[in-house]
């Protein structure tokens, strides 16, 4: 014969019901409650900053150091400029009737233009917009920084693959 334990019929009512409910606990709340004094000064020192704000000027300057430095939106204006400037000198250097309409002539000399523009309107606005418009000081980081990229490569290619230290030299 087995002995099988009953349970009063009230008190297995409360375990199922105590069973059933669903506690939800926010550690961080109830710890700002009980310690106001500690919590009044975070964020306040750079040892309690918030994690999500570390990279926050890492990635400001990923998206927009490039912009910064050479002087954009101003700089492509002063390139698009600089283009029609070029188009306008070579039809008027071709002798064309009225050189503002130099997309319309059939004889044009589309091959001029695009040397001279390359030249002139691309990289010559690049170079006059970042000195004008732009920051020099970021824009010569990046040339040191893409310059010591590639030395570092074909470094690594000379010595077929094995790992080198990288140097600054």
């Amino acid at each position: 014969m087995s002995h099988k334990p009953t349970v009063a019929p009230a008190l297995a009512d409360e375990a199922t019901r105590a069973q059933s409910i669903n506690f939800e606990i926010d550690v961080g709340e109830s710890f700002r409650k009980h310690n106001p004094d500690f919590c009044a000064a975070y964020g306040k020192t750079p040892m309690t900053r918030d994690y999500a704000e570390n990279g926050k000027a890492a990635r400001f300057y990923r998206q927009n150091e490039a912009s910064l430095a050479h002087g954009y939106p101003a700089t492509l204006l002063l390139q698009g400029g600089l283009l029609y400037a070029t188009a306008f000198y070579t039809a008027r250097a071709q002798g064309l009737p009225n050189p503002h309409l130099f997309f319309k002539s059939h004889w044009f000399d589309w091959i001029q233009f695009f040397k001279r523009g390359a030249a002139i309107g691309v990289f010559g606005g690049l170079v006059l917009g970042t000195v004008l418009f732009g920051d020099t000081e970021i824009s010569l980081r990046r040339i040191r920084s893409r310059y010591n990229r590639l030395k570092y490569v074909e470094r690594y290619e000379a010595t077929e693959g094995q790992p080198i230290p990288f140097t600054n030299k």
